[in-house]
């Protein structure tokens, strides 16, 4: 019996945890809006239409840079959802936050 928890036990801290599972494929990404704004359901949305992938509000550091999630599905995904935010005109800067990456031994 003791064997079987201690497997359990085992199995459960081997098991990724789903912020672990595919982090390039949620990226924290870093914009810098042309105009100011503060309303965190319209720039979420303007970035989802904008990336062509799902966009959740993350943060701001004033009305002007703003932090983002995309929702990608994967590496690529990302990378094309990326490519069409700097494309799009809205933002003067567009860039991952790496400050935000888990530093993995």
């Amino acid at each position: 019996m003791a064997t079987l928890a201690w497997l359990a036990l085992a199995a459960a801290q081997a098991a990724p945890a789903a912020s672990d599972v595919a982090p390039a494929a949620r990226p924290r990404v870093l914009i810098e809006l042309k105009q100011p704004a503060t309303d965190a359901t319209a720039i979420a949305a303007e970035a989802s239409r904008a990336a062509g992938v799902a966009a959740s509000y993350a943060a701001s550091a004033g009305a002007n840079w703003h932090a983002i999630v995309l929702d990608c599905g994967d590496a690529a995904a990302c990378d094309a959802a990326l490519q069409r935010l700097r494309a799009s005109g809205l933002y003067r800067h567009v860039e991952t936050d790496a400050r935000k990456h888990r530093m993995v031994m």
